[in-house]
């Protein structure tokens, strides 16, 4: 599925609610993380923090990751976490 199937998925567009937001702690936690690995400064507790965030946010719907740091260090195969840098790299290998 591509971003724009993605997008206009029946569910997704069905079960999109704007007043649920991440929360202000977990955007901090998120941002702490990101600036973690680009100075590649991430330890195993930050990752598992991230894991659980994932866990968190995708029992009530889709997570899209469009943050390169993220997708680094993104283990996760749940179908409704869809991480943007993968998604285009495998879009460019099927593409040669």
């Amino acid at each position: 599925m591509n971003l724009k199937e993605i997008l206009n998925w029946r569910y997704t567009t069905k079960e999109f609610d704007p007043t649920k937001k991440i929360s202000d702690a977990d955007m901090q936690l998120i941002d702490n993380l990101r600036i973690a690995v680009y100075n590649g400064d991430a330890n195993p507790k930050q990752l598992n923090i991230f894991n659980d965030l994932l866990n968190k946010y995708t029992k009530n719907g889709i997570v899209v990751l469009a943050c390169t740091e993220l997708s680094v260090i993104n283990t996760s195969n749940s179908k409704l976490v869809y991480d943007m840098a993968r998604i285009q790299i495998q879009a460019a290998i099927k593409s040669i």
